[in-house]
């Protein structure tokens, strides 16, 4: 199973996602919510990657490009010291973060977007989507 390129982001945004659930209204008005799962989707992960090498700029494009057109998703390893939750000093949200609580894994919800800043150096911009693991497929 692939993980993403060792690097720290310059900034990060994190949505943990949601439960599956329905909303219901009984005749009498009131609202009834059902849970429908035990683990949330649709996590969202974006981080920029502020005036990076070119060659760090196209490590992220490789693997955009080899996870997308084998629709692999992927981890993100946090056992590195450069890697893209560093910088966030709670352990507890390193691990919702990571995906490794919910057992999510990582794809792209776009494609990444790089700015080139001077010659040589790159600010790349990448969008994550976490969904639930698919047991079988994912962690091949």
């Amino acid at each position: 199973m692939a993980v993403f390129p060792s690097l720290t982001p310059t900034s990060r945004s994190f949505e943990p996602g949601v439960y599956p659930q329905r909303s219901f209204r009984t005749l009498s008005g009131a609202v009834v919510r059902r849970t429908f799962g035990s683990s949330p989707f649709g996590a969202r992960l974006e981080m920029e990657f502020a005036n990076i090498s070119n060659v760090n700029a196209a490590e992220i494009l490789s693997h955009y490009r080899t996870q997308t057109s084998q629709n692999k998703r992927f981890k993100i390893d946090t056992t590195k010291a450069a890697n893209p939750l560093a910088g966030i000093n709670n352990a507890d949200l390193v691990y919702i973060a990571s995906g490794n609580a919910d057992t999510l894994r990582w794809e792209y919800a776009e494609a990444p977007k790089v700015r080139s800043v001077f010659p040589g150096r790159s600010t790349v911009t990448v969008s994550l989507t976490g969904e639930i693991i698919n047991k079988g497929v994912d962690d091949e």
